[in-house]
């Protein structure tokens, strides 16, 4: 179902909510979006001011970081400085785009290393938050190994449930004030 973008678009579109998702991954089904498999936030950094500058998004989900837990480069240190890095990506969005929305999921991952992960992004969240910008954390939930296709990625339940987090997240930002 293409991730949880297929999820969250189908139930978007039944429940009155108009969508356009952007970028540079053409996909005829569910919208074109920003989702690259193997991913690390420091690819991500790399790509995203071109596709901010291409798309000018007003809304922006942002779901990353498992790649760089889990590689096999890894480290303990390059694992610590992930949160630093998504802080860092949130700066460049900020740079291109300073009024849109960024909407930051938690990893949905029932491993030790992404609850750390979690944690400190919270506080990457919060402090871009009082500073102003239109940035919300976005609990995802972590899926059981019953929701995981290779023991790390969600399969298509754990997507369903990823889709429903985004889902309420957007229709909140729908009905009131940031």
């Amino acid at each position: 179902m293409g991730g949880y973008r297929g999820h969250l678009i189908t139930r978007l579109k039944a429940t009155g909510y108009p969508s356009i998702m952007v970028g540079s991954v053409k996909d005829d089904q569910w919208g074109d979006h920003e989702g690259h498999n193997r991913w690390t936030i420091e690819d991500a950094r790399a790509a995203v001011r071109p596709a901010l500058v291409a798309h000018g998004p007003h809304v922006l989900l942002v779901l990353i970081g498992t790649n760089d837990l889990i590689q096999p480069a890894a480290t303990d240190e390059s694992r610590s400085a992930a949160p630093n890095r998504m802080a860092d990506l949130l700066e460049d969005i900020y740079s291109v785009v300073p009024g849109a929305t960024v909407l930051v999921g938690t990893l949905p991952l029932n491993l030790p290393v992404a609850d750390l992960y979690n944690a400190a992004l919270r506080r990457v969240v919060e402090a871009h938050s009082i500073t102003g910008r239109h940035v919300r954390l976005v609990e995802t939930g972590a899926v059981s190994r019953a929701h995981l296709s290779d023991g790390v990625h969600p399969n298509d339940r754990g997507y369903q449930r990823v889709s429903e987090a985004w889902y309420h997240a957007i229709t909140e930002l729908a009905h009131g004030p940031f």
